[in-house]
């Protein structure tokens, strides 16, 4: 009898690992879906009516995570306002260079991540008490001409 419990008790730990594993990955492929994880200078475009939206992130980085699935779950409502482009900065080298000039150019001191920049305005770290302030930056930016890359860094 204690055999059978057992056969059956790893069968349900496989199945909920299976579930897990699945949801899992289902999660990270929608994030992907939003965010150009491996965007380079050369794609950057700016768009009439769209603001974008530069992400310097780490690969691990739990923050990251959280706000790339909150830009993730705003983008059915506000997709139509901002390209988002994503700088992956703790295994690459260029990329952390990269941050470093935007640093520069508005002036900000931290270099902790996620570091992005809506319009004019700069964020560091993520919680959920940036919802607001994101939104209010896309729908405040996705109409203007300001763009840190094409009015500072760019030559």
């Amino acid at each position: 009898m204690k055999n059978k419990i057992d056969i059956v008790f790893i069968v349900i730990t496989i199945l909920i690992l299976c579930f897990l594993s699945y949801f899992a990955f289902f999660n990270n492929k929608s994030v992907d879906n939003v965010v150009n994880k491996n965007a380079t200078v050369d794609e950057i475009k700016k768009e009439d009516g769209m603001v974008n939206i530069y992400l310097f992130y780490g690969k691990e980085c739990p923050h990251c995570e959280k706000l790339i699935k909150y830009l993730d779950d705003i983008n059915d409502k506000y997709g139509n306002k901002f390209n988002l482009y994503g700088f992956e900065v703790w295994h690459n080298s260029e990329n952390a260079n990269l941050m470093k000039e935007f640093l520069l150019a508005k002036g900000d001191k931290s270099s902790g991540i996620p570091y992005y920049i809506i319009g004019d305005e700069s964020f560091v770290g993520y919680n959920y008490t940036y919802d607001e302030k994101i939104v209010s930056a896309i729908k405040k930016y996705s109409s203007s001409d300001s763009d840190i890359y094409f009015d500072k860094i760019k030559k």
